[in-house]
């Protein structure tokens, strides 16, 4: 009888603990390794990246690597006080604990299987604390640090107690049995000392609470472990995609140049994104980003290598006073201060420009790189010269913005002033005269000044540094890649070198947070105001932030939620009850909620088409730039209305224009969804076009096939004014000598009646 009772503790009980112990040793091993590799990643990063954004990772990084180092010992440790040979039970390899009484020996086996256990639960801190800091960019204070500890202390000691229940000293008689049926490594150790012996229970009450608490141990590690290496991974996948790959001989690899001058947040964001996408197919990018003052603002870009250039010490003295920045919502939208602004940036990119190519042994360095692809915004004309300066072979030009004018006659185009608004303009397409002048003479104007003045000025800066003729006209791009879409913005003349790639920077939407959720659900009615980055609402004079506050409390029934970069406290008047102030929000998350029902902003193209792929409907107050045009392309497609920032002081005039959208909500909503359908069943996606574009350019050049020939057309050929003017003449003369045979035919046919006449 005592021979079967052993039979089955050989077959069943043996076997599972043994497989329960494997399972908690190889689970812990796998923990260990996912850690040191996220470990290796961000010390990796903190070698190569010196100039980008992970610095801030070093906390994490000194952490973990402290714990792993403190767990892998302790670890293997525990293993052995677990592994009695090739056995089939816990052991303890020990010949002392034979003489301890039958529960201390048991409790001592118990503490030591859970530290072990211990360190695979506390596996749940480790990673949770990476996955905050890293993805969430939130770091656990000591307070939250003490909690979660406590709680799994406490955890294992429910498991502490279960594992003693679990667990019994094997009987003498058993024992006698055991050792004949069971290999001899089962009882004595390499020394030849016989051990004690204990048994689980595993089909016993005790035994399966035991193995419940490991199982749901082990799951919630499992999940909490996966979901936050998959996070982390994401975050930091390019070290997969970019820098590992860059170790392989891959012939499709190709190195690109992306020169993103830091002069404003849309901007530089526009272009990293860019880039961020290029290193995510795989590509060896480098973002050279020459600064215009001391202050520091985003890199743009997460993934590529970042090259940094100090600011000349004039442009940094003069770069954060300019006039139209400084006091930007009390500009005037008028020819003197657009021309003052311009100028002021022309000194300020030539400066800037000059002083980038004296670096020398930066430009060595880009010579020295033989990049196959320069991306660049053309905001200044320098990227043209540096293409040059650094021999690279293809040029793609990008624009934050539409087909700004001046790139047209760069591309074969004439820019049609007639229909299509300039880059800066307050107009539709449908323009009335007056309108098409200032449209066209603007554009006239800019045309002249850039090709007698200004490329002049960069040709003799760019000769003098090569001791070579010097032509910026002779500029071929391969590529434009513009920040919009055809059904969005005005439709205009293009040619199979222009790419659409709006919606590129907007980011997937995340799940609302408690706080924001419960917001949108305080009333039906929902609207967001945000001006952005540049024209911060706390900068408004403060009868603005009054017509603003004011109107708010004209709608009870409507929550507010406003981006105000400053304490309340420094608004004139007191906020209203229905309105919540935030100095940072979740503006994509919360246009992507359909409990949001208006959106006001500055028009800039960004929050523009964020507003677009989301579906919301829109106020736009342009403040300045290219904000003016952007506010009437959306306002032509019934999805938005334009309200002057000068009548944001009257508060009526606010109230009614609200009440207008919210009267007409419906309209504007199924305007606004369709715009969001085109985006989301777009042929191409954004990101598509900007891998294939570049690669396909990167293996074959600038692609001269696609040229068209009006741009080495003079403009009497390119607008056939040596047959429309000759035509006139020939058409005039005829017309002229019509008219004199006339006359001559009538003068005859007069004088004939009077001779008859006289006769």
């Amino acid at each position: 009888m005592e021979k079967d009772s052993l039979e089955v503790n050989k077959t069943y009980y043996f076997p599972i603990l043994y497989w329960v112990r494997r399972l908690l040793l190889y689970s812990d091993y796998l923990f260990s390794f996912l850690g040191t590799t996220l470990n290796l990643l961000l010390l990796f990063l903190l070698i190569r990246i010196k100039n980008n954004e992970f610095l801030k990772y070093r906390r994490i990084l000194f952490h973990t690597t402290i714990s792993d180092i403190i767990f892998s010992p302790t670890i293997a440790y525990s293993a052995l006080a677990m592994e009695p040979g090739q056995n089939y039970v816990f052991a303890w390899p020990s010949g002392a604990i034979n003489y301890l009484p039958k529960q201390i020996a048991i409790y001592l086996l118990m503490f030591h299987i859970n530290t072990f256990f211990f360190i695979i639960s506390n596996n749940i801190i480790i990673f949770l604390y990476r996955y905050l800091r890293i993805v969430k960019g939130y770091s656990m204070n000591s307070f939250q640090y003490g909690i979660s500890t406590i709680l799994i202390i406490i955890w294992n000691i429910m498991g502490f107690k279960l594992w003693v229940n679990a667990f019994t000293d094997v009987p003498v008689g058993e024992y006698h049995v055991a050792k004949s049926e069971l290999p001899k490594e089962f009882f004595f150790d390499s020394e030849g000392n016989e051990m004690r012996v204990f048994i689980g229970k595993p089909f016993e009450f005790n035994g399966l609470l035991c193995l419940l608490h490991v199982l749901i141990t082990l799951v919630v590690v499992f999940i909490t472990i996966f979901f936050s290496y998959i996070a982390v991974l994401k975050t930091l996948k390019f070290f997969i995609l970019y820098y590992f790959l860059q170790l392989l001989p891959l012939s499709q690899t190709l190195k690109i140049l992306v020169y993103a001058p830091k002069v404003g947040y849309s901007h530089l964001n526009f272009n990293g994104k860019i880039a961020d996408i290029l290193v995510n197919a795989g590509h060896n990018v480098t973002f050279l980003s020459p600064k215009y003052e001391h202050k520091q603002i985003t890199n743009g870009t997460k993934l590529a290598k970042v090259i940094t250039v100090e600011p000349h010490p004039y442009i940094a003295e003069i770069y954060p006073e300019r006039e139209m920045m400084r006091n930007i919502w009390n500009s005037e939208d008028t020819v003197k201060n657009a021309v003052n602004f311009f100028s002021q940036l022309q000194e300020i990119f030539y400066t800037s420009c000059e002083h980038l190519i004296e670096q020398n042994e930066l430009t060595e360095q880009m010579v020295n790189e033989q990049f196959d692809v320069m991306i660049a915004e053309y905001m200044t004309t320098c990227p043209f010269g540096l293409f040059k300066l650094y021999n690279v072979s293809s040029l793609i030009i990008t624009s934050a913005m539409t087909l700004n004018d001046i790139v047209y006659p760069f591309i074969g185009l004439n820019f049609p002033s007639s229909y299509v608004p300039g880059s800066f303009m307050p107009f539709k397409d449908k323009m009335t005269y007056k309108e098409r002048v200032i449209n066209s003479m603007q554009y006239f104007a800019l045309s002249y000044y850039l090709q007698n003045i200004l490329f002049k000025k960069y040709n003799q800066l760019f000769s003098k540094k090569t001791q070579n003729t010097f032509d910026i006209t002779d500029i071929n791009a391969g590529a434009v890649f513009v920040n919009t879409v055809p059904w969005l913005d005005f439709p205009f003349p293009t040619t199979p070198k222009v790419h659409f790639i709006g919606g590129s920077g907007v980011p997937k939407p995340k799940k609302l947070l408690k706080e924001w959720d419960e917001l949108l659900s305080l009333r039906k009615k929902n609207i967001l105001i945000s001006f952005g980055s540049v024209a911060e609402s706390y900068k408004m004079p403060d009868s603005y932030k009054k017509g603003i506050l004011e109107m708010m409390g004209n709608f009870e029934d409507v929550t507010f939620i406003w981006k105000y970069e400053k304490d309340p406290e420094t608004l004139p008047i007191e906020v209203p009850k229905n309105t919540f102030i935030y100095k940072w929000i979740p503006q994509n998350d919360l246009l992507n909620d359909d409990r949001l029902t208006i959106f006001i902003t500055h028009g800039g193209l960004n929050s523009i088409t964020e507003a677009v792929t989301r579906g919301k409907v829109t106020l736009t107050i342009p403040v300045f730039g290219d904000q003016i045009r952007n506010a009437q392309m959306v306002e032509r497609l019934n999805i938005s209305k334009v309200f002057s920032k000068k009548q944001l002081g009257d508060s009526k005039l606010l109230t009614n224009a609200i009440n207008y959208l919210l009267s007409n909500i419906d309209t504007y909503s199924k305007n606004a969804h369709r715009q969001q359908s085109l985006m989301k069943n777009r042929p191409f996606t954004a990101e598509d076009t900007i891998v294939r574009v570049t690669e396909f350019l990167g293996k074959h050049g600038n692609i001269p096939e696609m040229d068209l020939y009006g741009k080495e057309m003079s403009s009497i050929v390119f607008y056939n004014l040596d047959i429309i003017i000759p035509g006139l003449l020939i058409l005039f003369t005829l017309i002229g000598c019509t008219i004199l045979l006339l006359k001559y035919i009538f003068k005859l046919t007069f004088k004939s009646s009077e001779k008859i006449k006289v006769d």
